[in-house]
């Protein structure tokens, strides 16, 4: 028997914890069909729906089941892949094709989050009957169902697009001339639709009017829904009845983002793709191996450039897995689910899911060899569609739903060990705020602090010593750690908060400490200034990453005293008239008269050079000082000098 080979695409790079718990598990229920869909919930866990026998599943962020439900619906086959989706409400909502005498029709029904039936309706008309491609929701909430009409008896065949409020009110429905080849169809980002029928692609907007439509040749035999990325369409079909698969993207004005496609190889069956958190592209694959299972992950950037991959492996176990849908939680974790037959007895495929961390690992893990890519020319061409109103019936269907169980056991797993470490500020500053926080990744999803907080990072004010209680719900187990904060603190300012120049020429700041580096406001950075003048002087004090500032005010004063005798003889003692005290005064002017009243000496900078009385004789001269002070008040002094020679 040959096995078939799991294969994971991904254009993602998560920037998310590498510490997740990983494994694959199966349900106990067995499936006829291939195409289980898994969707992510907003707790962090995940439904799993089966479409064939209309079974949902719940399961919580530990892969334990919370609720199953069985949707009973009789006489019902279904035709696309696109039949299950969350809604905007977190809800969900899925096809059913029901088959009866009087033809094929959509059945569309939707639950709230605990799978309670919100409403169900049946789409039809007496004329045409449907085969059901795809279900969407657009920005706004209203639903799309997307299918092929074909004449009651024979006839002409549309495709058709239907839209549906949320509240479950019929809208319109629009039919389109391409024909009954099958597709798919997307709710667009500008509120609009883009359908494929065959290799024919139809762009409207909200209303279904058609905006463009394209021709472009991805492949001859399958031909699945467009998925929309940040610049355009990413679109596949298979080239061939071999194993290779081609990739082509279209812009979001209808034309060839690329010259060429990309075609990979050595597929089994289709690459199902899916949109990763960053916008990026992720896809399954499935693929034969000989006696093992394997499945993998490879990376492509957003225009298919391969970046690395990565695999599973299943040592010689005879098993046969058949992945088919993929989607990410809120936390960018992957999840995977699908099919598979284990052992060569007869038996039903079970239902599978994995979930992976975001290396793409489940625990059972190799490294794949790298893939075949192939270009190949290709072009898009327009081409006319004609658009038309048909009115259908929407009208109330019964449903009835009852409770389930399933039982679930493990394929492979990895458990990561359970370690927590507290990092953070060990060292607290005076007046400032720590943070203290788990380093161990993302294994736990419950906390507790010695002093009651419940988030994995918490603000420290004081010092002392903090535990952390970290638990693992999933598997009931809680570890902790210690860390001890100490406060770091300056001692007082070991210089007065002010000064006055009044009784001192110089004043000493000295703001030495060990281990300390210091930067005043005069730029110096050293330990001691000597400032000469006035005014506000400041130092910041850096040590063991903490700061601290100290400052001081150095006050002026008003000081002015003069001789009343000076001896110019040159003997180089009171050689000059100059004042012997004189501060706080910012200009002055100092005139000199003799007993006559004539002025015989001027000076706008007394205070340094004063008078020596040169050219005139010893006696009785009169002296008068203009001067502006530090508090910019303008005085006057007056005096006499005896000058003696």
């Amino acid at each position: 028997m040959r096995l078939p080979l799991l294969l994971f695409y991904c254009i993602a790079i998560f920037s998310t914890s590498y510490g997740q718990d990983t494994f694959i598990r199966y349900s106990n229920h067995g499936t006829n069909e291939n195409k289980p869909i898994v969707v992510a919930t907003p707790d962090l866990g995940w439904v799993l729906y089966s479409p064939d026998s209309f079974l949902l599943y719940k399961y919580n962020a530990c892969g334990v089941l919370q609720w199953g439900k069985h949707f009973h619906i009789t006489a019902s086959v279904f035709s696309g892949l696109d039949f299950f989706i969350g809604t905007r409400k977190k809800g969900f909502a899925f096809l059913a094709l029901l088959d009866g005498p009087n033809g094929r029709f959509t059945q569309v029904v939707n639950l709230d989050s605990a799978g309670n039936i919100l409403w169900s309706k049946v789409l039809k008309d007496s004329e045409y009957e449907q085969t059901t491609y795809s279900l969407g929701q657009d920005p706004h909430g209203n639903f799309m169902v997307y299918a092929n009409a074909s004449k009651i008896g024979g006839g002409e065949v549309y495709n058709m697009i239907s839209k549906i409020s949320e509240e479950g009110n019929y809208l319109w429905t629009r039919f389109y001339n391409h024909g009954g080849i099958w597709g798919g169809a997307i709710c667009t980002s500008d509120n609009g639709y883009l359908a494929r029928t065959g290799n024919n692609f139809i762009k409207t907007d909200a209303e279904g009017l058609v905006q463009w439509s394209s021709l472009f040749q991805t492949g001859g035999q399958f031909y699945y829904a467009p998925l929309e990325v940040a610049d355009g369409y990413i679109l596949t079909g298979r080239s061939n009845l071999s194993a290779e698969y081609a990739i082509a993207k279209l812009t979001k004005s209808g034309t060839s983002a690329w010259p060429h496609k990309k075609v990979l190889t050595q597929f089994l069956n289709f690459p199902f793709f899916s949109k990763c958190p960053n916008g990026n592209v992720a896809a399954i694959a499935n693929r034969f191996g000989n006696v093992q299972s394997q499945f993998g992950v490879i990376e492509y950037t957003s225009d298919f450039d391969f970046v690395r991959h990565s695999g599973g492996y299943f040592d010689n176990i005879p098993i046969i897995m058949n992945g088919n849908s993929l989607t990410f939680r809120n936390d960018g974790i992957p999840l995977l689910a699908g099919s598979f037959l284990l052992g060569d007895a007869p038996s039903l495929p079970k239902l599978f899911f994995a979930k992976m961390n975001a290396q793409y690992q489940t625990g059972c893990d190799t490294v794949l060899p790298p893939f075949v890519v192939k270009l190949e020319p290709v072009d898009a061409s327009p081409v006319a569609t004609v658009s038309t109103l048909h009115p259908f019936l929407f009208n109330h269907v019964p449903l009835e739903v009852s409770t389930v169980s399933s039982e679930t056991f493990t394929l492979c797993g990895q458990l990561q060990p359970l370690e927590i470490h507290i990092d953070g500020d060990r060292l607290l500053c005076q007046g400032q705020t720590g943070k203290l926080r788990q380093i161990a990744g993302d294994l736990f999803d419950r906390y507790l602090w010695n002093n009651g907080q419940t988030t994995a990072e918490i603000n420290v004010t004081e010092p002392g010593k903090y535990w952390l209680q970290a638990t693992n719900s999933c598997r009931a187990e809680s570890v902790t750690d210690t860390i001890e904060v100490k406060q770091f603190q300056f001692p007082p300012q070991t210089f007065p908060g002010e000064y006055s120049l009044c009784n001192v020429d110089t004043v000493v700041l000295d703001a030495t400490l060990p281990g300390v580096h210091y930067v005043w406001n005069t730029g110096d950075t050293t330990a001691t200034i000597l400032p000469s003048k006035a005014g506000m002087y400041s130092v910041r004090l850096t040590s063991m990453g903490c700061t601290t500032d100290w400052k001081t005010e150095v006050n002026d004063c008003e000081q002015i005293e003069m001789p009343n005798l000076f001896t110019p003889n040159d003997d180089q003692i009171n050689d000059h008239f100059i004042a012997r005290k004189w501060k706080g005064i910012l200009q002055s002017e100092l005139k000199i008269y003799n007993r006559w009243g004539q002025m015989i000496f001027t000076s706008n900078d007394f205070s340094k050079t004063g008078w020596d009385g040169t050219g005139h004789n010893g006696g009785i001269y009169y002296w008068l000082l203009k001067y502006t002070n530090f508090e910019n008040k303008v005085k006057t002094l007056k005096g006499t000098i005896q000058m003696v020679k």
